[in-house]
């Protein structure tokens, strides 16, 4: 994950397509949380504004 950040911190956009039934894409969460770690970002559950770039410096941002 370190390489993702080498040239610039601004988050790194993943793009998701989802074609899985939900017990595949619990197994593709747990396998995403683990590959990136605490790099992940996840937006807490009563959030009603999306984060800055600024404040995503570092971290991996899932777009499905």
């Amino acid at each position: 994950v370190r390489i993702a950040f080498a040239t610039s911190p601004f988050p790194v956009v993943v793009a998701v397509e989802n074609h899985c039934s939900l017990e595949q894409q619990r197994v593709v969460a747990k396998l995403l949380k683990e590959g990136f770690g605490e790099a992940l970002y996840v937006l807490p559950p009563d959030t009603k504004t999306l984060p800055s770039p600024e404040e995503l410096q570092s971290r991996i941002v899932l777009k499905v």
